[in-house]
């Protein structure tokens, strides 16, 4: 799956979501769960593999300023 996580830390505290019928996956940070189910979280991250989402979250250490940087550059 992934290797040299060295700070495989940073994903303490991001939950993964898949949605089937988009063939999606979606990170977003623990506390912002039920925002999330509810359809209001605007900071998320999707990707059509899981694999992109932790790459992401490694790279800029779960930093959501980071993170809103990186995707939208």
């Amino acid at each position: 799956m992934i290797n040299n996580m060295k700070n495989k830390d940073n994903l303490y505290d991001w939950l993964f979501h898949y949605n089937h019928i988009q063939n999606l996956w979606t990170a977003f940070k623990r506390e912002d769960s039920i925002d999330y189910f509810n359809g209001k979280l605007v900071d998320k991250i999707s990707s059509k593999k899981h694999s992109t989402l932790v790459d992401i979250i490694l790279k800029t250490n779960g930093d959501k300023a980071l993170i809103k940087k990186m995707i939208h550059e």
